[in-house]
């Protein structure tokens, strides 16, 4: 019979604690946008409607560069979207299609039948995008 070999503590010792993310903190960085079915393939058929949509992605890609997630779907092409958010659903069902686009931020309702300007999703966010 082998002599009995003590065992070093450091196999029974615990990790170190790891930081978890904070799930509301990640909620609240989380936009979601609920467009209309477009009726042109680029979503912006007249001028003024391209520019407020092109200022809008604009926006959209800082604030993702920053660390915030976008979701963004369309009903004509992602119908399962709108049917499985309790919220999104409830708005067209009493508003019907002028609630779109519907934005939300944190799971909760930012903007209805039109997009949020910067200013408005840099406050709800609670943060400042400096511009290049």
């Amino acid at each position: 019979m082998l002599p009995a070999t003590p065992i070093p503590r450091h196999i029974f010792a615990r990790p170190p604690r790891r930081e978890l993310p904070d799930p509301e903190s990640e909620m609240m960085n989380t936009i979601e946008i609920y467009d209309p079915p477009q009726s042109c393939g680029t979503g912006a058929c007249s001028p003024d409607a391209a520019d407020l949509s092109a200022q809008f992605a604009s926006a959209l890609d800082l604030l993702a560069d920053c660390g915030s997630a976008v979701a963004r779907y369309n009903l004509g092409l992602d119908p399962e979207a709108f049917a499985g958010n309790p919220v999104v659903k409830g708005a067209l069902q009493q508003e019907g299609m002028s609630c779109l686009p519907l934005v939300m931020v944190g799971g909760e309702i930012l903007c209805k039948g039109r997009y949020p300007s910067r200013d408005e999703l840099e406050a709800r966010l609670r943060l400042r995008v400096e511009s290049a």
